[in-house]
């Protein structure tokens, strides 16, 4: 008897195997034609759109002209060595000569100076050793054995420039003289400064005793800017006159401020004078107007008797800051950036379904304040890529903003992501694609 083929087939199943089948081969096609799609119609123009609001560079030159003054004219100074920088930025705004080294006289006691705030121990006693007590002057008068309040003879050391008070001072510190002088290279490498090198805590001339003009004015940015005792050291040198006693109560000290910049140029902080034989005379000075501190220090400006070329050079140094440069906001410059797309294996782009904001607060920690000059130009320059390749982790690179002036990088700023994507799998795919033709 012949069979019936047909008999036993199975129509329920055959029906789902071929609707199953039927839907894959849809589904590819489906997603080919919207790798198509996002390949050409998407890149053309979202991701065009993206490069366009995200360009590779910015001049903003012309938008910051308004606000910044002309340049001054010419001026001379007597100093044989000068720099005037920004105390924020640290940007050089005037230089003369300023990376030779020269000895530094007493300014080396503004490093001894911020050492002693850091060290942090202001009642420490301090015992006066001979060889203190032995130092020529200026000086205090110390004797051999007599105790002083350690906060009391920092005033003796920045407002009189007492010799014999600054070695009882690395003498506490550091052990000896030697070994405090150990520390103030310690704290000058640290703080990146190349030409720097102490013998001495109170600037006596000393073989290889010695600095730069551009360094001596880091020193000074870094005291009155960035030490932790920065306020401690502002007090101190703005402080006309101070009073104190030996700790015995036997004698009693008196010392004035002889920092004549201090009273003589509108918003002074002063700092500190130096003279010796060899350095000539020096001085390290600070005054803040419009927002802006500017640190000058001139170096050999002049020998006995021209003991006011130092107040001279001075005070043209911080008249040409303040006329020549005005302190910007830059990061009010900046455009808003858009999303860049995600893309999941190769060419596949997905970022139809997800792209990676630009945080803008991550550019700024608050605000970039910049002095600039009449012809200073600016580039914003953005390091953008055209997609990112999934998966993203949190904390991934994935653009780079700089500010570029007069050819120099002075800002730089990687942008992270601030959360993880996964790869795509086949599941978001169709997704995908079934609300673009279904929905």
């Amino acid at each position: 008897m012949k069979k019936n083929f047909m008999s036993g087939f199975d129509f329920a199943c055959f029906s789902k195997v071929f609707c199953t089948t039927l839907l894959i081969i849809s589904l590819i096609l489906l997603c080919n034609i919207k790798r198509e799609f996002i390949q050409n119609d998407f890149k053309r123009d979202f991701l065009m759109e993206t490069i366009e609001q995200n360009p590779e560079s910015i001049d903003i030159t012309e938008r910051v002209y308004d606000t910044v003054s002309e340049d001054d004219s010419p001026f001379s100074l007597h100093a044989a060595s000068a720099c005037l920088i920004d105390a924020s930025s640290h940007r050089v705004l005037y230089d003369k000569s300023c990376d030779k080294p020269l000895p530094m006289a007493s300014t080396t006691k503004i490093m001894t100076c911020i050492l002693a705030l850091e060290y942090n121990h202001p009642e420490d006693s301090v015992e006066v050793s001979a060889y203190a007590a032995r130092m020529p002057k200026v000086k205090l008068g110390m004797s051999k054995g007599e105790h002083y309040r350690l906060n009391d003879l920092l005033y003796s050391l920045m407002l009189e420039s007492h010799n014999d008070t600054a070695v009882a001072i690395a003498e506490h510190i550091g052990g000896s003289v030697e070994g405090f002088s150990d520390l103030m290279n310690k704290k000058a490498a640290m703080l990146g400064l190349s030409s720097t090198h102490f013998v001495t805590p109170n600037g006596l001339d000393a073989k290889d005793h010695h600095t730069t003009a551009k360094e001596l004015s880091l020193i000074a940015a870094y005291c009155i800017n960035e030490s932790p005792a920065k306020d401690l050291f502002r007090e101190i040198i703005s402080t006309p006159t101070y009073s104190f006693s030996e700790e015995s109560g036997r004698r009693s000290f008196t010392v004035n401020n002889k920092d004549l910049f201090l009273t003589q140029y509108e918003g002074a902080l002063g700092i500190k004078t130096g003279f010796t034989g060899k350095a000539g005379y020096c001085f390290v000075g600070g005054a803040t107007r419009n927002d802006m501190t500017l640190i000058s220090a001139v170096l050999a400006s002049g020998w006995p008797p021209d003991k006011a070329f130092k107040w001279q050079d001075t005070k043209a140094l911080m008249d040409y800051g303040f006329k020549a440069y005005s302190v910007q906001e830059l990061s009010k410059y900046f455009p808003d950036y858009k999303p860049i797309p995600l893309c999941s294996g190769g060419s596949y782009c997905a970022s139809g379904i997800k792209a990676l904001p630009v945080d803008k607060t991550q550019i700024f920690d608050g605000s970039v304040n910049y002095p600039l000059k009449k012809n200073d130009r600016l580039i914003i320059k953005n390091q953008f890529p055209d997609h990112i390749n999934l998966p993203v982790n949190k904390g991934d690179p994935i653009a780079c903003i700089s500010i570029i002036l007069n050819d120099e990088t002075i800002y730089e700023k990687t942008i992270t992501s601030q959360f993880s994507v996964a790869k795509y799998n086949y599941h978001d795919i169709i997704k995908f694609v079934l609300e673009y033709f279904l929905i």
